[in-house]
């Protein structure tokens, strides 16, 4: 978005970033997901078996919970000032999706 921005006459609605880091801090805290991030640690490359099981079950434990309501309120909050008539966009990206030479968002 950044760089569609500084092209004269593309119109690029505004945003707001929640960071991968934001999102990792708080998958960290959970406990039952850090155990189990420790333990697809102590797989081996070959273990595929254990790997789909343990990735299973990290998903699930991460769709069950709720965004702490910090997170939700500064997200109300910049949605908000956009109202609903203002366009705004929604991108997802991985850290590694937007390199200099590569982007697959």
């Amino acid at each position: 978005m950044a760089k569609l921005s500084s092209i004269p006459g593309i119109p690029v609605p505004d945003g707001f970033i929640v960071s991968a880091q934001a999102y990792m801090d708080f998958v960290l805290s959970l406990p039952e997901v850090k155990k189990l991030l420790y333990l697809i640690k102590e797989v081996t490359a070959d273990q595929t078996e254990n790997i789909l099981q343990l990735s299973k079950r990290i998903r699930q434990e991460i769709e069950k919970i709720n965004f702490p309501i910090e997170i939700m309120e500064e997200i109300s909050k910049a949605l908000t000032k956009h109202g609903n008539t203002i366009p705004y966009t929604v991108c997802s990206s991985a850290t590694a999706e937007d390199l200099p030479g590569a982007s697959f968002a």
